[in-house]
């Protein structure tokens, strides 16, 4: 998301709603487990998490070169 300045010396425009939504959320996934009840999820343990994790990472390390050498490769920047 990008800003500009208004040469009126306006601030830019709130963002559409959404805030008590992301709020509401938040408090519902963190503290309430919402989610969990809401899906029938069921809760991992350290070991689990840690595969996530590590999947996660993997997938990030592979992407990032790929898409510098895919960038280079069209002579982009």
């Amino acid at each position: 998301m990008t800003v500009q300045s208004d040469p009126r010396g306006e601030p830019p425009p709130a963002p559409e709603g959404g805030a008590l939504a992301q709020f509401v959320l938040a408090v519902l996934v963190t503290q309430m487990d919402g989610f969990r009840r809401i899906l029938g999820t069921t809760e991992i343990n350290a070991r689990q998490f840690g595969w996530a994790l590590l999947a996660a990472l993997a997938l990030l390390l592979g992407w990032e070169p790929g898409t510098f050498l895919a960038r280079r490769s069209r002579g982009g920047g």
